[in-house]
């Protein structure tokens, strides 16, 4: 009797007891409201569940690193949702940096690139990547495509180590160096502008590629510069890449006198070839000279 109360732990009301330990527990059918509940590395099920998890990202900001800015990329601590069949949420709990004139290594300082491809003027897509135990750390593939550069790091780490990923955002090495840039959530702004196009041979409808993530269709933030001869009426138009037409007019000078027309617009998407819809017509008279020029980007999967 002694041995059965001792398991028991001498509670003579060990049936209340329990019944109102059970009674505190959140119930795996019902509805319930959790407060100042801590989840670490939660698994949600059901696709509305999961596609709320998979678009959920805080913090993760990119910028280039002050001391190496050529070749070295600051990641911000943060969280992201795995775009895995289901989905879990990855914490990087400190910030890092990454090389990506190295192959990959975990750990911060080390290199972040895909070994399978020599470095390149080209872009690279950033990935936060975790094990199964919630270990985390920063991959860079050429590949947009989230599963391909999964199995990359995959064999990287020899072995499949690290099961959960999802895309942070996309740098861009041109010139043998990463382009300088500002993030600010989904916005990616270039700290120069790149001149695209100055060519004032008339074309109607050609796809124009821009200075933006090469894979993904973004959102180029783009500028016009129009000068046209005097009397003349002259139109710069873009579209989306995968539009069939350039229906937006970007800048138009129409003037009795020489005129320069300076515009805006950011409401067309590239292709995933990094390209737009791009139209110069000239209604009458002739160009004298044309800009078209690409600040930076909005990243929808960042």
């Amino acid at each position: 009797l002694n041995e059965l109360a001792a398991a028991l732990g001498d509670d003579p009301n060990f049936a209340t007891t329990v019944t109102n330990a059970l009674a505190a527990k959140a119930s795996l059918t019902g509805a319930e409201t959790l407060t100042n509940k801590t989840l670490t590395a939660p698994v949600i099920q059901g696709a509305t569940a999961a596609e709320f998890l998979r678009d959920y990202k805080n913090g993760l900001t990119l910028s280039n690193n002050a001391t190496d800015a050529t070749n070295r990329i600051d990641i911000e601590a943060g969280s992201r949702g795995s775009w895995q069949t289901v989905p879990v949420m990855m914490t990087l709990g400190s910030a890092v940096t990454k090389r990506l004139d190295a192959n990959w290594s975990a750990g911060s300082g080390n290199g972040m690139r895909y070994s399978g491809a020599a470095i390149a003027n080209t872009t690279y897509h950033l990935y936060l990547a975790t094990t199964a135990a919630g270990v985390a750390d920063i991959y860079a593939d050429p590949s947009a495509d989230t599963a391909t550069a999964l199995a990359h790091l995959q064999a990287e780490a020899g072995g499949a180590a690290y099961v959960n990923m999802a895309p942070i955002g996309s740098i861009i090495r041109s010139g043998g160096a990463i382009l300088g840039f500002r993030q600010w959530r989904k916005i990616f702004r270039l700290n120069s502008e790149v001149t695209d196009t100055t060519s004032t041979t008339l074309v109607t409808d050609t796809l124009l590629a821009l200075t933006v993530p090469n894979g993904i269709e973004v959102e180029p933030l783009l500028t016009s510069t129009l000068i046209a001869n005097a009397s003349s009426s002259v139109e710069v138009k873009i579209g989306s890449g995968s539009q069939t037409s350039a229906v937006q007019r970007l800048a138009i000078s129409d003037a009795v006198s020489s005129q320069t027309s300076i515009g805006t617009i950011a409401r067309v998407w590239t292709n995933q070839s990094r390209q737009i819809r791009y139209s110069l017509i000239a209604n009458s008279g002739t160009v004298n000279a044309v800009s078209l020029r690409t600040s930076g980007w909005v990243d929808p999967r960042a």
